[in-house]
């Protein structure tokens, strides 16, 4: 292989790694997943902050619960998702750069190291929650307004969701990056992958020459 056709080869090499692992890594830096310790008692505060490289829609929270061993007892308390009214109601106020919505938990949806429930709008507080954040930094804020009783005093992690849609894929600019990202991951990666090896190959077989 003369050394310019080689030169290209590796023109052609890091345009592709280039082209494949940039996203995954820009994706990996600016997609925070955060997780905060939060106790259910009225008045309880937490804060965090995020950044983000372009404006969002509502990102998603959710509430992770430790588990019960008895699951019936489990799904009395935290509902089942398959009944909207069933579970102990919480109310969250969820502030995010000075615009404010209240939460409520809708019942238990998923099970697995921890018990989930996912955060929505309170229908009897508001029509409309926005909760965008703005490209930068943005500063978020919880006060639990009311806990039901048998979930006082219990100890929860809230789940920001990543902007990327991990879950389910927006339409937005955030999901146009994951679908390239899954694209890059099924196709990108193992062409990237089949022709690394070619280059390996080709550096060997000159050097079984010498």
């Amino acid at each position: 292989m003369t050394k310019q056709k080689k030169n290209r080869l590796l023109i052609i090499w890091w345009i592709m790694t280039l082209v494949v692992y940039m996203p995954i890594g820009f994706v990996y830096l600016t997609g925070d997943w955060v997780q905060t310790p939060v106790t259910l008692q009225q008045d309880f505060q937490t804060e965090w902050r995020t950044w983000r490289p372009f404006q969002t829609r509502y990102t998603g929270l959710e509430m992770g619960y430790p588990r019960y061993e008895n699951t019936e007892l489990e799904e009395q308390i935290l509902g089942d998702i398959r009944d909207p009214e069933s579970g102990t109601p919480v109310h969250i106020l969820v502030s995010v750069n000075g615009k404010h919505c209240v939460m409520a938990q809708e019942p238990m949806s998923g099970r697995g190291m921890m018990a989930h429930r996912h955060l929505t709008p309170f229908a009897q507080s508001q029509p409309e929650c926005d909760l965008s954040e703005r490209a930068g930094t943005n500063h978020w804020q919880i006060t639990v307004q009311s806990v039901g009783e048998p979930l006082r005093g219990v100890q929860t992690v809230l789940m920001h969701h990543s902007p990327y849609g991990f879950k389910a894929i927006s339409d937005d600019i955030y999901g146009k990056i994951s679908l390239w990202n899954i694209a890059m991951m099924f196709i990108g990666a193992p062409i990237w992958l089949v022709f690394s090896l070619f280059l390996l190959g080709q550096k060997f077989l000159r050097f079984g020459k010498h």
